[in-house]
């Protein structure tokens, strides 16, 4: 079976058959001839317009962060919220004092983490990484329920912490 992709170029749709150019298309008889246009403007190779490559975290630092991302949620599932605070990034902790941060997660903590498993890791700019882990939670009424989590985490002063983000209730959509 052959791929195709379709293009939809100046009004006109192409077709390309897996590796072959495509034919020429040819303005219908009712269309009126193609008027030349100045030229397509040439994309920047200024930095800021190419994002550069992010490279893979280190072994060691891959695996910090997933101690890291087990113990934040070990914390959830036991509700400790001095952990979940003292696993947040240095910078919220400096702005949001534990009591705040402690009635904040109340509601983050109302229902129960059945199980967790850090799925994946990637790389981000910045010394960053997204986590995505799999979660079982009992939400009540809505029973035992999967939620999929993806946590920004930073590298700063040598660690990784968790950054702060608004709730996401998990419930089905």
């Amino acid at each position: 079976m052959r791929a195709a992709l379709a293009l939809v170029t100046c009004g006109l749709l192409v077709t390309t058959v897996a590796g072959r150019a495509p034919a020429q298309p040819s303005p219908s008889p009712a269309a009126p001839a193609p008027q030349t246009a100045a030229p397509a403007p040439q994309p920047s190779s200024s930095p800021a317009a190419v994002a550069a490559p992010v490279a893979p975290l280190s072994p060691e630092r891959e695996q910090r962060l997933r101690a890291r991302a087990v113990a934040y949620y070990e914390g959830r599932r036991t509700r400790d919220q001095r952990v979940l605070y003292d696993l947040h990034e240095p910078a919220y902790r400096a702005r949001v004092d534990f009591s705040t941060f402690a009635q904040q997660t109340t509601v983050r903590l109302r229902f129960t983490l059945l199980k967790f498993e850090v799925v994946s890791v990637e790389a981000q700019p910045d010394e960053a990484a997204l986590v995505k882990v799999a979660l079982r939670m009992d939400l009540g009424r809505f029973g035992d329920t999967p939620v999929d989590p993806v946590d920004r985490w930073v590298w700063r002063d040598g660690d990784w912490w968790i950054t702060f983000r608004e709730i996401d209730l998990p419930f089905p959509k």
